[in-house]
């Protein structure tokens, strides 16, 4: 299950950086093609559109780098702490089991089933595990 969330994340982070990319391109090519023509523009409102595409498109482009980049991180790293989050639940249920043994044995301690020193010797050997 983790799995398939940390590949879903990652190809949805990776899509839209490429997304990015892709309309930094095309805002860039936008005002390489306004230098050129100039459209109907007057001389500099065609320069100001030229500069907002050639500021939008690097934004764009630069964002959909970083994104891209961040996903591959994302990525290694998600896979790299899952052993450790697996090893964190099972020390986790490992020491709720040792407290259970531990009041059981205080129970039996308590009714005088077991004597001080089998108490005091099973006591250690659980603490020991923890």
């Amino acid at each position: 299950m983790r799995e398939k969330l940390i590949s879903r994340n990652f190809k949805i982070i990776l899509v839209i950086g490429v997304i990015l990319i892709l309309i930094g391109i095309w805002s860039l090519n936008e005002a390489s093609t306004y230098s050129v023509t100039g459209g109907n523009f007057l001389i500099s409102s065609s320069k100001s559109a030229k500069a907002e595409y050639e500021m939008a498109g690097t934004i764009c482009l630069l964002g959909g780098i970083a994104l891209c980049v961040v996903s591959f991180l994302y990525k290694n790293n998600a896979k790299a702490n899952t052993p450790v989050i697996a090893t964190l639940k099972g020390l986790k249920n490992s020491s709720t089991d040792e407290v259970s043994k531990l009041k059981e044995l205080k129970e039996l301690y308590d009714e005088k089933v077991i004597t001080k020193e089998e108490y005091e010797s099973k006591k250690k050997d659980i603490l020991n595990k923890m």
